[in-house]
Order: structure tokens, then C-alpha cells, then sequence
């Protein structure tokens, strides 16, 4: 009963309730990222300490190390000139400062360079652009409250844990400076402490209330350099994490080991710049993404909120980037694996053989105040791992994995089969109250719904899943054969054909010539047009006319816009081209859809969406408007940015344009298909099966013609 309860208000708080945002969803933000630690900061560049719920800050494993990092000159703000972004893991900022007595405004330049590798390093340079000696303050504000991620999100808490008092130390060599620690005990007796170094050779001068001085005095031309490490740790101080590491270092050190990671990665280069834009930001926030977890490598979800690993977006993410760079896939395989479920826990939704959906590492997750360590709670993450696993194999040939996974492997298809007691599977209709009311990648409370504009009645099956289902147990079944377990691949084989024969028979609609969204627990189906029917697309539940028609009815005025295919068709009740799930446009769901008929309008979409955006990447959604109800994509106010599958989706738009397959250690070369603006293109370094092949794509006229410039010398090609 303590269990139930404490889940149920967990639920009303963090998800169907209006606090699963943040307080002021609005807030435009610039973010950095490395490894674990990221950094949220204002159009400014800065951490305003505005409320608990304000999403600035240096985070790390789901807790804020640092609410508050301001800079100004003679106590005046400063004002920003110039940003740049330069990668994930970098920022420049340059200001002018305000009008003060003596110095005219603009006259002192403040450079601020930002880059991530172990810790966050930080350089300004103020420099005097007057004609004359200028003394002036440069104060460092700053300040810690090590809230947990969820207590951003609006969740309130019982019970906190400890903030000491700030320790101030001297820093002798090799620069000057100041050394602040800032520590925080949890309720769990865990010891979180942020260590601040600040460095010049102008004399700092800092307190423990929050403020540092460096007061300089520069002659005509002349510049000052402040260098500073933020370090978040959890645990007791490590000797070598105090290191000092200069900012130069720390730069070489960040772009060596992002460039020796996209050494491995395929490269991609067109005659449209546009489009190699995309792609290079793309391979960039795969990079950014990446994190550290007990269980291994993985990849988080999209920042701010959700930098953690998922495994709907991580078998996602890595089924879109496979083909080219799949070591991130073997990574993301072996990470879910470790977090299989091992027992029935109705709190966080564990069952033997399940695969998780959410994994969170802050105080709150530790301490069971929340149900994310991990939570279970997802209906489509352990098909999905298993469609991931087998196209790993598939392409890499390497079954060395497949086979030590394998006990793995059984545990999933034994929990699935168990789930399929109604013959699909399916989520809610239980007893038990779950922090998502709706479990499938639409997950939020109004995503599921008839077509009279009520909410489905659980237990709910949708679409996609079943999709998902068929061509995991398809798919196992063919590894089964690989491995000499002839019985496994049998059985596997009758039950996918029986759910394909239950499939169309219960969500085929004959009065739309189109799949329903899910079916309710009563078998009724939820009778809208939405996108949820696209994934199916290469699974093989469907046959082929029938994904024809799927494609054809995706591209009617009611669903597509400039920007891509939305969630629901405008012609539909619950419509509403602002919402979450009901009208607006995910490039994640548009790549999973688009078959090769439609990849071409897709891709054209998601270029021309980008060309709006200043950062240059796909957001996790925008509004669902046509241009002519407005001019320009509209953001959707909280959505995350990097966010994992939409860096994907390109990456997997362009795998079906180009035309490969590989199978039993041929590759086939098949029809390549290119949008009208696009007319040459490299491909380098992909592997397949151990092997790497290069190729050259140019279009001739209304052909587009294939040449192999390089491929590996037992590599089988055809086509």
C-alpha cells in the first residue's frame, strides 16, 4: 500500500500534472555538453539564479552542481555582442561593458571561452580598448543548491539533505588564484561538492557569501586573462581530479578525443551544403549525447530535462545510425541488457526480462522518491532492443555478441510472450497506478484517443508496438537459424505470423483504407489518422500495397506540412497543431515513416526546417502549422535540444535514399533515390560486416548512378 501510494504521487506530480515541465518552459537556453556534465545557460551565456525551477545551471548524473555564474564590470551587467556555439562542447561569448564612471560604454571587451572535457574549463579575457589606463572591478558571482533534476521539473520534496558553508582556499601555483568548495550531504548521506578555481595574475579576491573580485588595472590595449574550472563530484574529493589542467589543455584534450570518435564514423559529403550542415550536427550531438552510467556507455535522451539513457531513444537512435557508426549501437545494446529487469517490482514497473524505459542517478532517484533507478514503465523498449540487436548482427556479422547475450535474449522473449495475453502487447488497465498513463513513444495522458475526441479506455495495444513485435520475433527467429537452434526459430516464426493474421484483421480500418492508432481494452479501436502507422513501415506486419496506401495517406494535405508528417491529422477532433502529441511534428516519427517513396519529401522537410534555426539542428518537435497559417516552423516551448533521435533521423533518411542492404555477406546496391536538389554524394568508410566499402552517388538527369571507389577484397557486391 506504501508503495502504491507513494507511485501514485509520483505520478501526479512529475508526469500527467502540469508540473512535468519546468516553471518557465518559455526560457530560451544555450546548452553545452560532455560526457556527464552539461551546462544550461541564458541567451546571455550566464546562470541567472532566478528560482529553484529555473532551468540554468552545471549539472551532472540528474543533480545541479551550480544555480548561479555571473560576470560583471563595475557591478554593471555586461552586454553581449557576439555568441558562438562552436560544437557541443564548446561556447564563445563576446560583451561590451555599460557606460560606468570613467569608462565609456564598449570600451572593455570581455571574451568569454567555455569547453567541456572532464570539468567545465572557462577563459575571459577583458581587454581595454580605450586610449587610456582603466581600473575597474571584474565580480564572479556564484552559488550552488544541488537540487535534484526532478526538483527543476517542479517536484517537491519532504526532506532535503545538508548545505555546508563554503571553504575558501589560496591557490599558489602555477597561477594564482582561489579555491572554493561547496558541499551538499543527501538524505541518502551522499556527498555531492562543487570546487570552484579561479585563476589570474591580477589579484583574486574571494569570499564565502558568493562573490569573487579581481580588480584590475589595464593600460591602453592591454589584457587580463581569469581562468576558472568548475568541477562537479560526487563522493569524497579525489587528489587527481584537483589537477590543474589549463584551458588550452583542456581544448586540445575535448577536439582530440571528439575527432578520434568520428574517425569511426561514416563520412558523408554532397554537393549541398545545406545538407552536409545537417549531417556534420548530427554526428556532433551523437557525440554530445553520449554518457557515462554504472551499467556502461550509453546515450542520453535530449537536454536539458532528460539527460539520461532511455530505452525507447536509445534503440531508436542507435537503429538510425547503424549503418554508420556502430559501435555507439553495440554500446546501447549491451547498456540495456545490463539494466534488464531481474524481478517483479510494481513500483518502478520491473519484470523479469523487461526493458527499462528510464534510468535516473540523482539523490531523489537513489532514494526512492521517485521510481527512475530504473523505471520499467514502457511498453515498446524491449521489442525494440531486440529489433536493435538483430539488425546489429545483421550488419556486422558479429553473432560472437548475439551469443553471449543470448540468456538475455530468452529473458526478453519470455517476458513478451507472457504480456501477450490478449495476443498483443499492452499497457494500463491494472490496479496498479504508473508515473505514465500512456506508455508508448506518444506518451503523454491525451496522446491516445477515438475518433470522437475521448481518451482510450485501457489496456491499450497500439499500432506501432505490435509492429515493433513482429519484427522482433522475426528477426530472433532468423538468429535462432543462425545459431543452430532450429525449435527457438520455429516457434518464434508460427507466433509472428499468427500476430500478423490477428494484426490485420483488428487494426486494418476497410471505411479508411488505413491501420487504427491502437486498440482499447474493450477491442475497440481508436479510429484516427495519425502517425503511429508509419513504423510499421519495413517490419513487415504490413504487405506491401498496404504500405503503399500507409505512405500515400501520411502525404494528404490533413497530415504533411512543410516541415514533415504530423502526430495527427488535422481533420481529427483532438487536433491541435500546438499540443505534445496531437498535431505536431517530430522528425524522429518522420524518419521512421518515410519510405523510400516519400524519404525524398521528408528529407527536403527536415533541411528546410533546419535552415530556420539557429543552432542548425532538429529539435526533438515544432507546431504542426502549414505556412500558410504562419510563416516559419513554431517552436514548441520545452522541446529538447540536442535530442538524440532527432540527430538521428537524417542519418536514417539518408540509409534508405542510398539504396544498401547487406545480407549474408553480400551487399546490394538498389535503386537510389535523391530529392531534386541534390546531386552528388561521397560515402566513406561504411562498414559492413568487417568490411568497408566507399561510394560515389551522382544523379544523371532523373537517375542517380552508384560507383564503388573503394571496397574492402572479399567483399561480395551487387546491384
Amino acid at each position: 500500500m506504501k508503495a502504491l501510494t507513494q507511485m501514485q504521487e509520483t505520478g501526479e506530480r512529475l508526469y500527467d500534472g502540469i508540473t512535468f515541465k519546468a516553471d518557465n518552459p518559455d526560457q530560451k537556453r544555450l546548452v553545452i555538453k560532455n560526457g556527464n556534465l552539461f551546462l544550461v545557460m541564458n541567451p546571455n551565456g550566464f546562470l541567472a539564479d532566478t528560482s529553484p525551477q529555473s532551468p540554468f545551471g552545471v549539472y551532472s548524473s540528474d543533480t545541479r552542481y551550480l544555480k548561479r555564474w555571473n560576470i560583471f564590470a563595475e557591478g554593471a551587467p555586461l552586454r553581449l555582442l557576439s555568441t558562438n556555439l562552436n560544437s557541443g562542447f564548446e561556447a564563445e561569448f563576446i560583451y561590451g561593458n555599460q557606460t560606468v564612471a570613467g569608462i565609456p560604454e564598449q570600451s572593455i571587451m570581455v571574451t568569454r571561452n567555455l569547453v567541456i572535457d572532464r570539468h567545465l574549463h572557462e577563459r575571459v579575457t577583458v581587454k581595454n580598448y580605450s586610449p587610456s589606463r582603466k581600473e575597474l572591478d571584474i565580480a564572479i558571482t556564484y552559488g550552488a543548491d544541488f537540487v535534484d533534476i526532478f526538483e527543476v521539473r517542479g517536484a517537491r520534496r519532504n526532506k532535503n539533505g545538508t548545505q555546508k558553508a563554503p571553504l575558501l582556499s589560496r591557490l599558489r601555483s602555477p597561477t594564482p588564484g582561489c579555491r572554493l568548495r561547496l558541499e551538499y550531504s543527501g538524505v541518502d548521506s551522499v556527498i555531492m561538492q562543487t570546487v570552484l578555481d579561479i585563476r589570474s595574475q591580477a589579484m583574486v579576491d574571494a569570499s564565502t557569501a558568493g562573490l569573487v573580485r579581481i580588480p584590475l588595472k589595464l593600460e591602453a590595449g592591454e589584457e587580463c586573462v581569469i581562468e576558472c574550472t568548475i568541477r562537479a563530484i560526487q563522493g569524497r574529493l579525489n587528489p587527481p581530479s584537483l589537477r590543474y589542467r589549463d584551458f588550452e589543455t583542456a581544448c586540445r584534450s575535448a577536439r582530440s578525443t571528439y575527432k578520434h570518435w568520428l574517425s569511426k564514423t561514416t563520412r558523408i559529403r554532397s554537393d549541398n551544403a545545406a545538407l552536409n550542415a545537417l549531417i556534420d550536427k548530427a554526428y556532433q550531438d551523437i557525440y554530445t549525447l553520449r554518457i557515462q552510467t554504472p551499467g556502461g556507455p550509453a546515450l542520453a535522451a535530449g537536454l536539458p530535462w532528460f539527460a539520461c539513457p532511455f530505452g525507447r531513444d536509445q534503440a531508436i537512435t542507435a537503429m538510425q545510425i547503424l549503418p554508420f557508426h556502430q559501435e555507439t549501437a553495440l554500446e546501447v545494446i549491451q547498456n540495456l541488457a545490463h539494466y534488464q529487469g531481474q524481478k517483479n517490482d510494481s513500483y518502478r514497473e520491473e519484470k523479469p526480462g523487461k526493458i527499462l524505459h528510464e534510468l535516473r542517478l540523482g539523490e531523489m532517484a537513489r532514494t526512492g522518491e521517485v521510481p527512475f533507478s530504473p523505471y520499467y514503465g514502457t511498453v515498446d523498449a524491449t521489442p525494440l532492443w531486440l529489433m536493435l540487436l538483430c539488425k546489429y548482427a545483421s550488419l556486422t556479422g558479429d553473432f560472437e555478441t548475439v551469443k553471449t547475450l543470448w540468456p538475455k535474449v530468452e529473458a526478453a522473449l519470455e517476458y513478451l510472450e507472457k504480456e501477450m495475453v490478449c495476443g498483443y502487447l499492452t499497457y494500463g488497465g491494472t490496479d496498479t497506478v504508473t508515473a505514465l498513463s500512456n506508455q508508448g513513444w506518444k506518451d503523454s495522458h491525451d496522446s491516445i484517443t477515438y475518433s470522437n475526441g475521448e481518451m482510450a479506455k485501457p489496456p491499450i495495444a497500439l499500432v506501432e508496438v505490435q509492429g515493433y513485435l513482429y519484427g522482433a520475433l522475426q528477426g530472433i527467429a532468423s538468429l535462432a537459424q543462425s545459431l543452430q537452434k532450429p525449435e527457438i526459430a520455429a516457434k518464434l516464426s508460427k507466433m509472428a505470423a499468427a500476430l500478423k493474421i490477428r494484426f490485420l484483421k483488428d487494426f486494418w480500418m476497410d471505411e479508411n483504407n488505413f491501420p487504427a492508432l491502437a486498440l482499447d481494452g474493450y477491442g475497440n479501436r481508436c479510429d484516427v489518422i495519425a502517425s503511429n502507422p508509419g513504423h510499421l513501415i519495413g517490419t513487415g506486419i504490413l504487405n506491401q500495397d498496404q504500405e503503399a496506401r500507409v505512405l500515400e495517406r501520411l502525404t494528404e494535405s490533413d497530415m504533411l506540412t512543410p516541415w514533415g508528417v504530423r502526430t495527427l491529422s488535422s481533420r481529427e477532433k483532438a487536433y491541435n497543431p500546438m499540443s505534445y502529441h496531437n498535431g505536431s511534428v517530430w522528425p524522429h516519427d518522420n524518419a521512421l515513416l518515410a519510405g523510400k517513396s516519400i524519404a525524398p519529401e521528408i528529407l527536403t522537410a527536415m533541411v528546410d526546417l533546419v535552415r530556420h534555426r539557429a543552432d542548425g539542428r532538429l529539435p526533438e518537435l515544432v507546431c504542426g502549422f502549414k505556412s500558410d497559417q504562419i510563416s516559419g516552423p513554431v517552436d514548441y516551448p520545452v522541446s529538447c535540444s540536442p535530442q538524440a533521435w532527432s540527430a538521428g533521423a537524417p542519418l536514417l533518411l539518408l540509409s534508405r535514399l542510398l539504396g544498401i542492404s547487406y545480407e549474408n555477406g553480400v551487399v546490394a546496391l538498389q535503386n537510389p533515390v535523391f530529392p531534386d536538389w541534390l546531386g552528388k554524394l561521397e560515402v566513406t568508410n561504411l562498414r559492413l560486416g568487417g568490411h568497408r566499402l566507399d561510394l560515389l552517388y551522382q544523379r544523371d538527369n532523373s537517375v542517380v548512378r552508384t560507383s564503388i571507389t573503394y571496397k574492402s577484397k572479399n567483399l561480395a557486391v551487387t546491384g
